[in-house]
């Protein structure tokens, strides 16, 4: 996609509407920059103690995917409700010095780029990071189809064979 324009839902049609940045604080974009593609708060505080967390310090286990950055060829992690704070997890554009946007959130979900979200940018994030992804939701549907359309093929060849026995 391309770079993100402002920070506020845009009044034009998606996918664009949702792909909006933050408005990070000095501290927020330098520690950004100090992430490595692939890493996370770790490799933060290895290279620069100074500008980590004091509490990411302290906590030697646990959360390691904090403030870290996706890849580009894995499987995403979970996209949770507030995946624009690269504090809560891996939610750190893969190359981008940025969190990654609602509309690559939706899209990392499998959401189709024309569909339409409403709310505020907190309900957005919620209504994206509270989703069963779509095509998840797709291949489950069919998967339960496809076995009541066995168990309806099974329950009617029995019937069938009940008739030709009793005959």
């Amino acid at each position: 996609m391309p770079e993100p324009v402002g920070t506020e839902i845009r009044d034009e049609l998606p996918p664009l509407n949702l792909h909006f940045g933050r408005n990070p604080t000095a501290l927020s974009l330098e520690r950004y920059k100090v992430v490595p593609l692939g890493g996370n708060r770790f490799d933060l505080q290895k290279a620069r103690p100074d500008i980590t967390p004091a509490c990411w310090i302290k906590k030697t286990s646990g959360g390691t995917d904090l403030f870290g950055r996706l890849w580009w060829h894995r499987p995403s992690v979970t996209i949770r409700t507030e995946f624009f704070k690269p504090e809560k997890g891996r939610y750190l554009h893969p190359d981008q010095h940025r969190p990654i946007t609602h509309r690559e959130a939706a899209r990392l979900m499998s959401f189709p780029d024309d569909f339409i979200f409403l709310g505020t940018k907190t309900e957005i994030a919620r209504q994206i990071g509270n989703a069963v992804p779509p095509k998840l939701a797709e291949h489950i549907a069919l998967f339960v189809k496809h076995l009541m359309d066995l168990r309806a093929n099974n329950g009617q060849k029995s019937k069938t064979e009940r008739s030709r026995t009793a005959a």
